[in-house]
């Protein structure tokens, strides 16, 4: 007598795990990827506010804070101070440390130039504007930032800003 041999799983059965394990990958991969974004976020803000001490410490040195290109970048770093502070350099001066390392964009590679971040001083340098682009247009912070520092700022754009009287 001849035994057949039942398969375990016919092929609706199958696909149908298939199916399933493929929507579980994607659901997975998109919660890292929203976790991931979010820890970006995190971190551009965590940078945004240890520039901001630097710049506050700066003007307890000199009294004013440093100059701004016309591209929006900072004018602090090398050898004479009056070149566009980036991604992994130190910002200094002969007599004070500002900042170690001037931070990274967490989406680019270490000393690459940050993009998302741009710096303003008013005229006479005794007020300041920071801000940097999320990728969240929804962060709840946006909102808070620019009610504390006015000025015309895209949806993106969460900003700190301060000065002397500020």
């Amino acid at each position: 007598m001849k035994r057949l041999k039942r398969e375990i799983l016919n092929a609706a059965e199958k696909r149908v795990i298939l199916f399933t394990l493929l929507l579980l990958g994607v659901l997975i991969w998109l919660s890292l990827q929203s976790s991931w974004r979010l820890q970006r976020e995190i971190s551009r803000k965590g940078a945004l506010g240890r520039i901001e001490s630097a710049l506050k410490n700066y003007w307890r040195v000199k009294k004013q804070y440093p100059p701004n290109s016309a591209e929006n970048e900072l004018l602090a770093c090398g050898a004479e101070k009056n070149l566009a502070c980036g991604g992994g350099q130190k910002w200094e001066d002969e007599n004070y440390l500002y900042l170690d390392s001037f931070p990274d964009d967490p989406l680019f590679s270490s000393g690459a130039d940050w993009p998302n971040f741009g710096y303003r001083t008013n005229q006479d340098q005794s007020f300041f504007w920071l801000w940097v682009f999320l990728e969240n247009e929804a962060d709840p912070d946006l909102a808070s930032s620019w009610q504390n520092c006015p000025g015309l700022w895209e949806k993106n754009q969460y900003v700190i800003c301060g000065g002397n009287n500020f």
